[in-house]
């Protein structure tokens, strides 16, 4: 049996590496596939790039939209996807010869299906290995909670999802947020408890000689909004599939980005206190056990001072006691 495979690559202003990309999917082992590009508004030659594809291979479609964003782009491919299959690339990442082949392979009686990545720097490189395993839903909570900060939970890419598992679920990116969709998208269908499986040989090429990316554009209203909805999603996860991780160091991880995020902008007044007291009370609330660390009793007192004494003094001397904690002033 040899499922049809949809490869969806959202452009945007790609050209630099579009070519590096198409080629990897084109020199698969595996051969029953199609590339759909989504030219998501492209402003450089990344159209031309596509057309120049299309014109010598007919596995390749090209879609051209209006600038939507990543999410809009992805969605907009699984709607025209033929494929029993679909698999998610970048149009700055590559994937091995081997890719499809080993996630296809014995993948009828599973949802998704898992393979490793190899996060590519201009000097060196991580590697992010998976065993060859098969979950049963009653152990997606092991799964969840063994690879929760790896990019298998965080990206949509380095892996396959069967198409009628999306379709029936109504698993779709959330167009309306700029930051972490790639992860309300996999916790959402975490949350449909899917048969999952892992496969060692399948490796995705993470180039991250490209730093433009968006989560490292994001400020911290991006992050703000990323975390009122990524929080309540989170819970979710633990209450249907049992604890699977240390969410408190996950959350509170985020909270001291956010908080950084904050003196990167220059936000109104009532803004940037609203900000920083939902971060003072997602710490409050994802204490590691009784404790907090040290750097977090400061600045959360700094904060309940503030809120009873409602002074600007004391807010200019709470930001100044966060950037010495983040390192920001040296006195």
């Amino acid at each position: 049996m040899f499922p049809f495979v949809t490869v969806i690559i959202p452009i945007y202003n790609g050209e630099k590496y579009l070519a590096r990309c198409i080629e990897s999917v084109l020199s698969q082992k595996y051969q029953n596939f199609e590339i759909l590009l989504i030219n998501d508004g492209s402003t450089d030659s990344s159209e031309e790039i596509c057309n120049a594809y299309c014109r010598s291979d007919p596995k390749i479609r090209l879609i051209n939209k209006a600038n939507g964003g990543v999410s809009s782009a992805r969605n907009l491919g699984i709607k025209f996807s033929l494929g029993t299959w679909i698999t998610f690339l970048d149009c700055d990442d590559t994937i091995n010869f081997n890719f499809i082949s080993a996630l296809v392979v014995d993948c009828g009686s599973v949802d998704v299906v898992f393979g490793g990545y190899e996060e590519l720097f201009e000097v060196n490189k991580e590697i992010y290995f998976v065993d060859d395993v098969d979950y049963l839903s009653s152990e997606l909570n092991f799964f969840v909670r063994d690879h929760i900060s790896s990019c298998l939970i965080r990206a949509p890419w380095a892996k396959i999802f069967r198409k009628d598992f999306l379709i029936d679920n109504s698993l779709l990116f959330d167009e309306t947020i700029n930051l972490g969709e790639d992860t309300l998208f996999n916790f959402r269908c975490f949350l449909k408890v899917p048969r999952v499986s892992t496969r060692s040989e399948a490796i995705y090429y993470w180039h991250r000689e490209n730093e433009s990316s968006l989560t490292a554009k994001a400020d911290c209203v991006d992050w703000y909004s990323f975390l009122k909805i990524y929080v309540p999603e989170f819970e979710m996860i633990n209450a249907r599939l049992g604890e699977v991780s240390t969410m408190s160091n996950d959350i509170r991880q985020k909270c001291f980005v956010l908080t950084q995020k904050v003196y990167k902008k220059n936000l109104p007044y009532n803004e940037r206190i609203e900000i920083l007291k939902y971060v003072c009370a997602l710490m409050k609330k994802y204490k590691n056990g009784n404790l907090l660390a040290f750097r977090e009793w400061r600045m959360i007192i700094c904060f309940y001072v503030y809120d009873f004494i409602r002074l600007p003094v004391v807010l200019d001397m709470v930001f100044r006691v966060i950037r010495i904690i983040y390192g920001r002033d040296k006195n």
